[in-house]
């Protein structure tokens, strides 16, 4: 078992405590998003804008993983350890909960402009292609292309 007192770094923040798969309370530490780090920016703006829940998952546990890297120094080998939570554990649902409350991460739908109608535009002309408004310059082409060709 990893003792999570041991791997805590010098930066550490008691923020956010919440209990993951290991059992143990581990602490997320202050999300900044403003801070003007690039990868806590992106990272929120994937979670909040994710297309599907399959996508937010997954930014999720990648915020996840970089929160705790802030807070403690574990190899890579930990991360399953510590986040491999079995089926139906409360426990991922509460960091899952912990986590979109971070980063106020409500899923609302882009807001789809308004189409507002062209009054001021003429009708198109009539035609397969709309080419019938132009039929006069197409026999010049026409007969100029039947003149090359002879």
């Amino acid at each position: 078992m990893i003792d999570e007192r041991n791997r805590r770094r010098a930066s550490f923040q008691e923020v956010t405590s919440i209990q993951l798969a290991d059992g143990q309370q581990w602490w997320l530490p202050h999300v900044a998003i403003n801070s003007g780090d690039p990868l806590l920016f992106s990272l929120h703006k994937a979670v909040i804008s994710a297309d599907n829940d399959r996508e937010r998952l997954r930014d999720e546990l990648a915020l996840t993983m970089v929160l705790l890297s802030r807070n403690y120094d574990l190899s890579p080998e930990v991360y399953p350890e510590i986040l491999g939570f079995r089926p139906g554990d409360p426990a991922r649902d509460e960091l899952q909960t912990v986590i979109r409350r971070l980063v106020g991460a409500t899923p609302t739908p882009a807001p789809r402009p308004e189409l507002i109608p062209n009054f001021d535009r003429k009708p198109r002309p009539v035609g397969r292609w709309g080419l019938s408004a132009a039929s006069e310059s197409l026999k010049r082409v026409r007969s100029r292309w039947s003149l090359r060709s002879q």
